[in-house]
């Protein structure tokens, strides 16, 4: 590790070696939350001027990492805005059609959702080959998309295209697991009606652990997103790429974070 990254490890700790807490009585439980605070900016203050420690840290990430622990603070970030589920919580089939109303009324929501989930597929530098321009006049958009020769439905099917065709297939895990059989008659079925089609699958839940991991393992066509990145890249890439104030977008946004990260 360079010197221009290192922590001083020594003045971190002398920084909090100094402090000291007072007796605990009334008055000091009145301002003992202030005054740590204040001692520990101080040393972070002394910390910040050792060769800027962090420079690769954004200032408007919620946390630290890319992008950040919740996407970057901005005037339209969910986070701003209410959770509108009180004593319900949104089925799976709801948060696929509310999803699929919201990506259906502008384009450039959809392409930001469609860039998010290859980055938090961890294939972000394939995304160009998908011609991602090509969705503002050819962009179809269909949940609980069903298939000709089966009676099984996937969760939301995005396309777009006109000559060649990019299809992006979306199996959305809430509330329950992935089933024996299930991705591979999704993925034959969508074979079979797009014969041409450049194709991505995906998985999102929750987590991949148990069931859901196993089915993973089997099935390597199919990459796994869980909610968690998925919201936080698309809180990203909606900052980046457009300015969007319709409200609705932003509190079902914020549904999405808790019903899908339960936070």
């Amino acid at each position: 590790m360079s010197k221009t990254t290192q922590i001083p490890i020594n003045k971190l700790r002398k920084a909090f070696e100094s402090v000291k807490l007072p007796q605990w009585n009334d008055s000091s439980l009145r301002i003992v939350s202030d005054w740590i605070l204040g001692r520990i900016w101080q040393g972070m203050r002394e910390l910040q001027q050792e060769k800027d420690i962090f420079h690769k840290f954004r200032q408007l990430d919620f946390g630290f990492g890319l992008p950040g622990l919740w996407g970057p603070d901005s005037e339209n970030h969910s986070f701003r805005y209410c959770d509108y589920q009180v004593g319900f919580r949104l089925s799976e089939p709801q948060v696929t059609k509310a999803l699929k109303y919201l990506l259906d009324k502008k384009s450039e929501r959809c392409r930001a959702f469609v860039k998010a989930l290859f980055a938090a597929g961890g294939m972000l530098e394939q995304i160009d080959e998908f011609r991602l321009d090509e969705m503002e006049d050819f962009l179809e958009i269909e949940a609980e998309f069903g298939f000709v020769s089966s009676d099984r439905s996937l969760d939301l099917f995005i396309s777009w295209g006109e000559e060649n065709k990019y299809v992006v297939a979306i199996e959305n895990k809430l509330g329950h697991q992935i089933t024996a059989g299930q991705l591979p008659a999704y993925k034959s079925g969508l074979e079979q009606k797009f014969k041409k089609a450049k194709m991505k699958l995906f998985v999102l839940a929750p987590d991949f652990s148990g069931v859901n991991a196993n089915a993973m393992q089997r099935n390597r066509e199919w990459f796994a997103v869980t909610w968690w990145n998925l919201m936080r890249y698309w809180e990203e890439i909606l900052k980046e790429e457009q300015s969007d104030d319709d409200e609705d977008f932003h509190r079902l946004r914020r549904a999405f974070w808790s019903r899908g990260v339960e936070i």
